[in-house]
């Protein structure tokens, strides 16, 4: 009933309802910066083991429902393109295949262009990692996805292990709870809306009734006593209540039924949800304090809808749980925003980054 990505949507019309905000705060979202072998990885299977055209990977799973918010710097772009003629060769496919495939996963990418990147060749082993590096750092991501083990000397959170199985078992189970959650919230505001409805009816009716004259009244009255006095108009209505109440008994234990599959898949979510839960947060590295500077980054980069204002901006940081001991946060945040020189004002207090 609730496939995992309809999560997205999900969200949006939570997100919309007052009162009902704390329910996505169950629901993890998690930034990652997705290293050059996770695309190849990415690129491999679909292009070589697939067998099934609609068959998708966790990771893949977990990016169509929202639960991974995937950020490649730009420079992944060349890096892909430059082994994209070894990917066709070692697959004994086409290379129109393999960029097809490619083209198809820049789509649930989110790219970002890091700020000039410093000499650190120093220390850092392999200059192509400095790219994830800074893009790490830049947006507060939680960590970069890779089986690359430079990131560790680089002191960049990392994730190595594979998270793609309960990334996707935990975006199912959630699905299933929210929309369940939704669900019984809709049908429970329908059920007071129509009780309240039919109170409001009934009211207009009486108050209608009482406007009319009198023997207008006392007609419908004899009308009424009429019918119910009468045998065969008793008989018939008394008929036609019977056939309903047959009718609800029959349909009785197969709602009951539907309602307790319901309620089984629910529980069996609730505790997948909380197990897997359990492992994410087992494996991702602590959460890092993100600046407002670093969290505008990411919410101008995730959102889709086009530039945001000041107050829009205010508003999703402390969303995100930011706090600020600024006197006028939001003339600070104007302030920080234009120093930074990564975002552009598209119009009067509309602002967005420039790449």
């Amino acid at each position: 009933m609730f496939p995992s990505d309809l999560l997205v949507s999900m969200r949006e019309v939570v997100s919309k309802v007052h009162g009902l905000e704390p329910i996505l705060k169950e629901v993890i979202q998690i930034q990652l910066v997705v290293d050059a072998n996770i695309v190849q990885g990415e690129i491999r299977w679909r292009a070589g083991k697939r067998k099934n055209p609609r068959a998708r990977t966790g990771f893949q799973e977990a990016i169509d429902s929202g639960i991974v918010i995937a950020v490649a710097p730009t420079f992944l772009k060349a890096e892909i393109e430059e082994h994209l003629m070894d990917i066709a060769a070692d697959l004994g496919v086409t290379i129109e295949e393999v960029q097809r495939h490619w083209n198809e996963i820049q789509g649930s990418l989110l790219f970002y262009r890091p700020r000039l990147l410093r000499n650190e060749g120093d220390w850092v082993s392999d200059q192509d990692d400095l790219a994830y590096k800074h893009a790490c750092d830049e947006l507060g991501a939680i960590a970069v996805y890779s089986r690359d083990s430079h990131f560790k000397s680089m002191k960049v959170p990392l994730v190595s292990i594979s998270l793609d199985l309960t990334l996707r078992k935990y975006a199912r189970a959630n699905s299933v709870v929210l929309g369940v959650t939704i669900g019984s919230g809709v049908t429970l505001m329908i059920g007071f809306g129509a009780l309240g409805g039919m109170f409001k009816l009934v009211k207009k009716a009486l108050d209608a009734f009482g406007q009319l004259p009198g023997w207008v009244q006392i007609g419908i009255a004899i009308a009424m006593f009429t019918v119910f006095a009468h045998p065969k108009s008793r008989a018939k209505l008394s008929e036609a209540w019977q056939s309903i109440c047959v009718a609800l008994r029959a349909a009785e234990p197969a709602f009951a039924n539907v309602l307790l599959q319901i309620g089984d898949q629910f529980v069996v979510a609730k505790t997948n949800a909380g197990e897997t839960f359990a492992e994410i947060q087992a494996i991702l590295p602590k959460p890092r304090r993100r600046s407002a500077l670093k969290q505008a980054r990411s919410i101008c980069l995730v959102n889709k809808k086009g530039p945001l204002s000041i107050e829009e901006l205010d508003r999703h940081l402390r969303n995100q749980g930011y706090s600020s001991r600024s006197k006028d946060f939001r003339l600070y945040l104007r302030r920080v925003l234009r120093e930074s020189g990564q975002f552009v004002e598209t119009s009067p207090n509309k602002w967005g980054l420039r790449e």
